[in-house]
């Protein structure tokens, strides 16, 4: 068959890759795990940047850096907090106000990010204070201490399978509080939400 026989070949779609920056409270759990993803989605973009403070600062660090040439049209911003429970964290209301009119996303998790791990294992439908939540996990997540908050090359791998269930368990949560405050929404995550954004990102790319 000659050259001009054969039939055109159809190129690909190729989106423009764009980046999810991902602005969390976290300089241990949170920075590890959302590494660990980003490491196995080489087609999707991840800035993980830890911001202390409360999740008001958080925001307001995100909103500042927005418009900032390193952002393009069709990135994804996000902010990851917790509340913290049985004190909880200052300015979470300013924090969402601030978000909702800067379009920032936020995944917050009550009472904090050890929720969305331990939900890749069990049911969790009573109310935690933070502490309780990392030794519950320790009992399930391997290599996982309540004190070092370390999550192991293991450990991802043992999340990795279990993301369907996590997200299952913490949209069950979502829809018992309903219209609830975020404050007296113990325990739930939206960390959810974010995994599926990353998901659907990763299926276009």
């Amino acid at each position: 068959m000659s050259d001009r026989s054969r039939p055109k070949r159809r190129e690909g779609i190729r989106h423009p890759r764009r980046t999810v920056w991902i602005y969390c409270d976290g300089k241990k759990t949170e920075k590890q795990y959302f590494n660990k993803v980003k490491s196995g989605l080489r087609e999707v973009t991840f800035q993980v940047i830890p911001v202390g403070g409360d999740p008001y600062i958080m925001v307001k660090r995100a909103a500042a850096d927005t418009p900032s040439n390193e952002h393009l049209d069709g990135d994804q911003i996000w902010c990851v907090f917790d509340v913290e429970a049985p004190e909880t964290k200052p300015k979470i209301a300013e924090a969402l106000d601030l978000a909702k009119e800067k379009k920032i996303n936020c995944a917050i998790s009550h009472p904090c990010f050890d929720l969305w791990l331990l939900l890749h294992f069990v049911d969790q439908r009573a109310y935690l204070t933070t502490d309780e939540a990392c030794h519950k996990l320790q009992k399930y997540l391997s290599g996982y201490s309540a004190r070092r908050k370390h999550v192991t090359e293991q450990g991802y791998e043992d999340l990795e399978l279990r993301h369907q269930e996590a997200r299952q368990r913490a949209k069950v949560l979502e829809v018992q509080h309903g219209d609830a405050a975020v404050k007296e929404c113990n325990p739930s995550t939206s960390v959810w939400r974010l995994s599926e954004a990353i998901d659907a990102l990763y299926r276009r790319s």
